[in-house]
């Protein structure tokens, strides 16, 4: 599902943006869970040629969070009980101004029994993908699994929404 540009062997690489923003006093800090994440990510090579990978952790207006998106292709939200508010704030925010953007939550703050999961999507529509439990090598999974054919529906440790909703 990556671009090769014409006459050239190169691969346009998707952007991808990792979002876990901080309590208002720890805002010179990498959070752990985010930092795990993209260490994990980046140490695939399939993942390394295919994807930009970007951290976002600080606070700020959700439309200014938004506005340092470029062309993303997967907005992913580590919430703990600090900043949910603030994440479901900036992917609304983003999902309106990317609509195809693949939105995707994780974190000890999302439901991850199964009535709470729809819950979930029928309060959010935004959302597309629920990570349930530890997410690296789920998030991961689920970066290969929309390099190889844009489908995520065979990854373990998820919920998501189907094409119809």
């Amino acid at each position: 599902m990556t671009e090769t540009i014409p006459n050239k062997n190169i691969i346009q690489k998707k952007n991808v943006y990792l979002n876990q923003f901080n309590s208002a006093s720890a805002r010179n800090l990498i959070p752990l869970a985010c930092g795990l994440l993209t260490a994990h990510a980046k140490s695939i090579p399939k993942i390394i040629e295919h994807y930009n990978i970007e951290l976002e952790i600080l606070r700020d207006k959700p439309e200014n969070i938004v506005d340092m998106y470029n062309n993303p292709y997967v907005l992913a939200y580590s919430c703990y009980f600090w900043n949910l508010n603030q994440s479901i704030e900036v992917a609304k925010c983003a999902k309106e101004r990317f609509p195809n953007a693949i939105v995707v939550f994780g974190g000890p703050s999302i439901p991850i029994r199964e009535e709470e999961v729809i819950e979930f999507f029928e309060k959010y529509p935004f959302a597309d993908v629920i990570v349930g439990g530890e997410g690296e090598q789920v998030f991961s999974d689920i970066l290969l699994a929309l390099s190889d054919d844009n489908d995520v529906s065979k990854v373990d440790g998820i919920y998501y929404k189907e094409k119809n909703g």
